[in-house]
């Protein structure tokens, strides 16, 4: 996952500037830094500044002691980030429901 600028603003309210993960775009970053990724990066693996990404999304290595067990629902825009980066990992497994599917009785 990359990290993508979004500005939200109210007439009332001061600029604030949120950062939005998102899938790693090989054609978008060709284009936005005027490069051209080697042969072997052009696959469904890139490796960039030592980051190593698989379909788009960010590997990483995590302690157990982070990871949280208990989680029942996730944000909609991380939910359909793996929906749409297709990787064959993730093919049949069962994700939690993102938080805005939560509805109160007479929704």
């Amino acid at each position: 996952m990359m990290w993508h600028w979004h500005h939200h603003r109210n007439e009332n309210e001061p600029l604030k500037i949120r950062l939005q993960p998102t899938l790693l775009d090989k054609i978008l970053l060709e284009r936005l830094y005027n490069i051209k990724l080697a042969k072997e990066e052009q696959g469904d693996y890139l490796t960039l500044c030592g980051l190593k990404f698989e379909y788009g999304l960010l590997q990483k290595s995590l302690d157990f002691l982070s990871i949280k067990l208990d989680v029942l629902t996730m944000l909609t825009h991380h939910f359909r980030l793996f929906q749409f980066c297709s990787h064959p990992a993730l093919d049949g497994c069962r994700f939690v429901r993102p938080e805005e599917w939560i509805f109160e009785e007479d929704e």
